[in-house]
């Protein structure tokens, strides 16, 4: 039985390392300077977004209402704000921050991106940070003509508030590790590399989360402030930018009281929610034709 055992194991671990060369095969032949696809619009978050792929998902919504295609670029658990390099536990977080995507898509390299993702499926007994999109969701990004797409919305901040990342540094406004440090370095990298690229920011939603109970989002510090800090701080980055800004959290209708109705745990969109907020921003593209 323990060579059974031990050959189970080898086979088990050459499935997983063709797995990762399969990857990293695709990235090779993927990573050249053509690009196969163009999306007038392309979505960068976090979870709310980027965890539904079917007919109900946000961006799906979206390219139903508004008649174009719209990729979901985003990635369950990520941040705008860079986490310490010290933490080799969350390099894969890290890199699927959102400056080090605005980084790839600017210089057209995504091989951080795929090396770590390759990591996380290689070793996703000990690792379960790598959905099962991501690979698909890279893939995308990676083949999409940025100089193609007109507008690229950006929704950020829930994971930033429950991870305490903090708001701002005022010694330095880039520092990354920071919510707005992570949105002023990729709002300037990304209006430098696309200077016509409308970039419109969204904002969270309302949400209750914690691993002892629920923890309402405006009563909650883990360590950089309540959500609703999150959100205003972000309506003064669109100001400081002169970007365009849909206001999930106030405008959406979404609150505490509507919560079981329109999310699925209190923190994730459920079918409803999606079509809300789906529709909520189609409806703001086609009334706003931009700056």
């Amino acid at each position: 039985m323990g060579k059974e055992k031990e050959n189970r194991k080898q086979i088990s671990l050459r499935l997983s390392a063709a797995a990762v060369v399969c990857l990293l095969m695709g990235a090779v032949l993927f990573s050249g300077d053509v690009k196969h696809q163009e999306y007038p619009i392309v979505f960068l978050g976090d979870s709310l977004i980027g965890n539904v792929w079917d007919a109900t998902g946000v961006t799906d919504v979206m390219q139903e209402r508004l008649g174009v295609p719209v990729l979901n670029g985003a990635f369950g658990g990520t941040t705008a704000s860079w986490v310490n390099d010290s933490l080799w536990a969350s390099k894969i977080d890290a890199q699927l921050s959102l400056y080090e995507l605005a980084k790839a898509i600017s210089n057209s390299d995504f091989a951080g991106q795929r090396a770590d993702i390759a990591y996380g499926i290689r070793y996703s007994d000990i690792n379960t940070q790598v959905l099962n999109y991501f690979p698909d969701t890279l893939y995308r990004l990676s083949d999409t003509d940025f100089t193609k797409t007109d507008i690229l919305l950006i929704e950020h901040g829930t994971n930033d508030y429950n991870k305490g990342r903090e708001l701002d540094n005022p010694a330095d406004k880039y520092d990354r590790t920071t919510f707005g440090g992570g949105l002023r370095s990729s709002i300037e990298l990304l209006q430098h590399t696309y200077p016509k690229l409308r970039i419109i920011l969204v904002t969270p939603a309302y949400c209750e989360l914690g691993p002892d109970g629920v923890r309402k989002c405006y009563d909650t510090d883990y360590g950089g402030g309540y959500l609703p800090d999150y959100v205003e701080f972000e309506l003064g980055i669109a100001q400081e930018y002169g970007l365009e800004l849909i206001d999930v959290y106030h405008d959406s209708g979404i609150t505490e009281s509507t919560a079981d109705r329109y999310l699925e745990d209190r923190l994730h969109y459920n079918v409803e929610g999606r079509r809300l907020v789906g529709n909520m921003i189609a409806d703001y593209l086609l009334n706003h034709e931009g700056k």
